[in-house]
């Protein structure tokens, strides 16, 4: 993470928008990385919309590096809503409660304990047959050549096991985050994901072709 978290905290202050401002958390890969984000991941939960959303998304363009934000109301969070963010269901708290809350007070933090866990775990499982789709698009597509479906792949079956072994609570989501990709993947092998003997540390995309067959199959067997 490069962009200066104390200064945007003080200069979030001096926006006339603050006061309609319950958090802002800044979440996700932007808060991991030690080089330079490739994006920014924000949420906002204002008290109402009765804001200058150009001065917003000014602040946003220009304190972060290509932000993706999503607005929520504090009523909503509140409310007996079934939660959800884009593209994601009651999965989206875990790294919204953990997020760096560099404005008021993180009200996601509290909804996340009080979480249905039975909706929670659909919501891997959505997750998971997500990845499966992208997965098997990309794979099928002639549009690509083989970096690109290499660096997919590598992506995206790293996030495919990751929803995996959330979800058979091998892991939980305090420390997953703490594995490698390679050390994930040494995981879901000794956890019986992976069949085939793999050289973790050397993976070609045919490697991860096969992979993604393999976590596919053990999917349809969990539930087959």
């Amino acid at each position: 993470m490069v962009f200066d978290i104390e200064i945007i905290k003080e200069n979030i202050k001096k926006q006339e928008f603050s006061k309609k401002v319950c958090c802002f958390i800044i979440f996700g890969s932007s808060i991991r990385t030690t080089g330079t984000p490739k994006d920014s991941d924000i949420a906002i939960v204002l008290n109402d919309l009765d804001v200058d959303v150009n001065e917003i998304s000014s602040f946003i363009f220009d304190n972060f590096i290509n932000p993706d934000f999503t607005i929520y109301l504090k009523d909503e969070i509140e409310s007996k809503l079934p939660f959800v963010d884009v593209g994601n269901g009651f999965f989206a708290l875990n790294y919204l409660a953990r997020g760096i809350c560099i404005y008021g007070k993180n009200i996601f933090k509290e909804k996340l304990e009080k979480i249905d866990v039975v909706k929670y775990k659909e919501s891997l499982l959505t997750k998971a047959f997500e990845y499966i789709l992208r997965l098997r698009i990309v794979y099928f597509s002639q549009k690509y050549d083989e970096s690109y479906k290499f660096d997919y792949f590598q992506k995206y079956v790293t996030r495919l096991i990751r929803m995996i072994l959330l979800y058979r609570e091998y892991l939980n989501y305090d420390n997953i985050d703490n594995f490698t990709r390679v050390e994930l993947l040494e995981y879901a092998k000794l956890k019986s994901i992976f069949i085939e003997n793999y050289n973790f540390g050397s993976i070609s995309l045919n490697d991860y072709l096969k992979m993604f067959k393999e976590a596919d199959k053990y999917i349809i067997k969990m539930f087959g």
